[in-house]
């Protein structure tokens, strides 16, 4: 009797650790060295969903880190909408509002974040 209950609570131990397939996710990715400045202040940023799940309405954020080399941290947002697997959508961005009017988008350092979230 104390064999088959150890033998039945192995069994159901090793079940609960076993782990489950994971559900199909989107997966939004900034295409790398695949953006267009666009006038002093805009750029175009590509944005494909790599995952096999579509993705829903979310946000493009630009951080422009540093203007010379003075570190500033300024945020700029833009929408991406919901794309199917495999699919890309140009998104333009545009920083007037977080950059001094003598400033140059494509003279800072960018960095741009997709979050599916």
């Amino acid at each position: 009797m104390k064999t088959v209950v150890c033998l039945s609570l192995f069994v159901t131990c090793a079940l609960l650790i076993t782990p489950a397939q994971s559900a199909p996710m989107p997966d939004l990715i900034v295409r790398g060295n695949e953006f267009e400045f666009v006038g002093n202040k805009s750029v175009d940023v590509y944005v494909s969903n790599n995952g096999d799940a579509p993705s829903k309405r979310c946000v493009l954020e630009l951080t422009v880190r540093k203007i010379g080399n003075a570190p500033v941290g300024r945020v700029t947002t833009a929408i991406i909408p919901g794309l199917r697997p495999g699919k890309f959508a140009k998104i333009s961005v545009d920083a007037t509002n977080i950059l001094p009017n003598a400033i140059n988008l494509k003279d800072t350092t960018l960095k741009f974040v997709a979050d599916s979230t």
